[in-house]
């Protein structure tokens, strides 16, 4: 399509320059002459230019041009809503078995520590050593099985076990619900 336009532009740029550079090259007044009325002649070579144009207009149609198109809006980054991995650890089956889940149950129970310690620090105003001494000593909450749940020892406290038979859950789901609600509140103390 540009090389036609091209040839086009170049054809009449010639046209044009032999036009000017003689008078021979346009025989206006034999033209005249030989059909008899000088309008005929205009409307001849008017006839002729809109013959000429109309491949000029259809190539200016929308069909012919080429537009770039809106990109798709960009999306949010998605992240997992806070907590869902210690919801997905607390609700997991291997958590419940006796051998596979031991190892599961300490990592568990040590994260939510380093978690209710830096609740503890922060809500106390201590040192981070201070409030894991605290929360490893069960003195960190009013929450007795929150606290006795992250204190030293590997048992569940009976009052962990009753409760988790009360609300049909495993006593690990039951107890890590209770530390939950104790950091929170710890956060919540220290905020005000």
């Amino acid at each position: 399509m540009k090389t036609r336009r091209l040839l086009a532009g170049v054809a009449g740029v010639a046209a044009l320059c032999v036009a000017l550079a003689t008078d021979a090259a346009l025989p206006v007044e034999s033209l005249v002459d030989s059909v008899g009325s000088d309008y005929l002649v205009v409307a001849s070579v008017g006839g002729a230019a809109l013959l000429l144009s109309v491949p000029v207009v259809l190539s200016g149609r929308a069909a012919n041009l080429d537009q770039t198109e809106t990109p798709d809006p960009e999306w949010p980054a998605t992240a997992a809503p806070a907590g869902r991995e210690l919801d997905e650890t607390r609700t997991s089956l291997a958590l419940a078995l006796p051998v596979v889940g031991a190892e599961r149950r300490a990592r568990l129970r040590e994260r939510l520590r380093r978690t209710a310690a830096g609740a503890v620090a922060r809500s106390r105003g201590c040192s981070h050593r201070t409030a894991l001494t605290r929360v490893e000593q069960g003195e960190w909450c009013s929450d007795p099985v929150a606290a006795t749940f992250l204190a030293d020892g590997t048992t569940l406290s009976p009052r962990a076990l009753a409760g988790s038979l009360r609300h049909a859950t495993h006593p690990y789901d039951y107890a890590t619900r209770r530390v939950a609600r104790a950091v929170l509140a710890t956060e919540r103390e220290g905020s005000t």
